[in-house]
């Protein structure tokens, strides 16, 4: 059995008519983790544009995080924290192999 999401409604406390349903509580975590990881990626993303470094590697790179922000929806609207743990090492990995290719 999973973990319960930290963003469960059971967690979230309060009266129970001003809880969201389970699952759109952990999207609603889902959104912020996304917001919080587009933070980075744009700071990569232009320093790869300013830096004139966009290449295959980078592309790549790129692809992987689109991918992983797109499967961590479902990870977390299914409750799915193992498999939250291998999309967020993929992003975790892409962003700064990025911004190392870019400074290289």
């Amino acid at each position: 059995m999973a973990k319960p999401c930290p963003c469960d409604r059971d967690s979230l406390g309060g009266g129970i008519e001003n809880q969201p349903g389970t699952r759109a509580a952990r999207l609603t975590c889902a959104l912020n983790n996304h917001f919080e990881g587009l933070i980075l990626f744009t700071i990569t993303y232009v320093v790869v544009t300013l830096a004139q470094k966009s290449g295959t590697f980078t592309t790549t790179c790129a692809c992987h995080c689109l991918i992983a922000r797109i499967a961590n929806g479902p990870a977390y609207a299914f409750g799915r924290t193992q498999w939250r743990s291998y999309i967020r090492l993929v992003w975790c990995a892409a962003t700064p192999l990025m911004l190392i290719a870019a400074l290289l």
